[in-house]
């Protein structure tokens, strides 16, 4: 679905034309209109492609991620040392250029689905979960710099460690980490981010038919758990299949402590 990211090419000159190539789904309609009051270039939809544009956009409003992929070195991402094209960050590189330089009010993605992820007009047209695409996106960004000087950029503005721990009588009696590139603040019943955070902290208690097996015996526990994507959708635990969409305000703060968040325990 998403093409051969690492794949070599032929003709490194003939490929690079494909920048300026007409789309499967035939010529992109033209902008007109300069940029908005809000000084943003929108992205404009494909098909449905609304999702990866809400994730583009998303990044591109990080200083740090969009200044990180604007300095990359270019010619090393259209052929590094190893003969290899990184085309999911040079394709992002020239997205994040024309956003930030040109005087329009909106620009197409064509270019970009297509050198990136290789799509066609089928997956353009065929909604993804945009939590999904965001992990594949910074999985192989990470995996495509991982032999140049840019290698730990996605691990350095991203990855973090979560912990799930399991207490038993106030004890510790198990702790599992890994890693993770984002986590799923739940949106239903939240004000905004920093509710979110405590929703997630929220320590939860393994009683009655949901106790915890130790030592080879069922006893009650509390379990925490650091988890993390925007669950905008609400989902039937039972049948999978997406139920309704929260669209009420949700508020994001650009900072946001958390000494009051690790702070609720429960005793048992």
């Amino acid at each position: 679905m998403f093409g051969n990211l690492f794949e070599e090419d032929e003709d490194e000159e003939t490929n690079m034309t494909q920048w300026g190539k007409a789309s499967l789904l035939g010529p992109a309609p033209v902008a007109s209109k300069e940029r908005g009051k809000c000084g943003f270039v929108g992205l404009r939809n494909q098909g449905a492609t609304c999702y990866m544009n809400s994730l583009i956009q998303t990044h591109y409003a990080i200083p740090e991620f969009r200044a990180k992929i604007l300095a990359l070195d270019t010619n090393m991402l259209i052929k590094g040392d190893d003969g290899k094209k990184r085309r999911l960050p040079l394709a992002l590189q020239r997205l994040f250029c024309e956003m930030k330089a040109l005087n329009l009010d909106s620009i197409s993605t064509e270019d970009f689905t297509s050198e990136a992820f290789g799509w066609s007009s089928g997956e353009v047209s065929r909604q993804q979960d945009v939590h999904e695409l965001n992990r594949y996106l910074l999985e192989w960004m990470e995996a495509q710099l991982r032999n140049t000087s840019s290698r730990d950029m996605v691990r350095n503005l991203f990855k973090g460690t979560e912990e799930t721990l399991m207490e038993v009588d106030g004890k510790t009696v198990s702790r599992r980490t890994q890693d993770f590139l984002d986590i799923a603040l739940p949106v239903e019943g939240q004000r905004d981010l920093v509710e979110g955070l405590f929703k997630v902290f929220e320590p939860t208690l393994l009683d009655e038919s949901n106790q915890y097996r130790y030592q080879g015996k069922m006893v009650d526990a509390v379990r925490r758990t650091l988890s993390l994507s925007l669950s905008f959708f609400l989902q039937s635990l039972k049948t999978h299949i997406k139920i309704s969409k929260h669209k009420s305000r949700y508020s994001y703060c650009i900072s946001a402590s958390c000494n009051d968040i690790f702070a609720p325990s429960i005793q048992v």
